[in-house]
């Protein structure tokens, strides 16, 4: 079956200053990736565990697979979206 266009929902958790920064910088890095982007929303601090939230619908394409892997390979690094310049 057929993936529809990539869709991603991105969350940051209330007064969270620093998640808020990198759901922006996310937005943006998917958008240039043309994948519809909802959000940044606020996520109240009783149900978001961390201060920022990815999701995306299942199943997923390859790319879209790959780049999750690349997101969680570019977290891992010290100048990635969790610290840094981001640009």
């Amino acid at each position: 079956s057929a993936v529809s266009a990539h869709r991603i929902t991105i969350q940051s958790r209330v007064g969270d200053e620093s998640a808020r920064e990198r759901a922006e910088w996310f937005k943006d890095v998917f958008e240039r990736a043309r994948w519809k982007v909802q959000g940044p929303e606020d996520a109240p601090a009783s149900a978001a565990r961390h201060g920022l939230a990815l999701a995306t619908s299942l199943p997923v394409s390859p790319g879209a697979a790959a780049t999750f892997l690349a997101l969680r390979a570019a977290s891992e690094r010290k100048d990635g979206p969790s610290g840094g310049d981001p640009t």
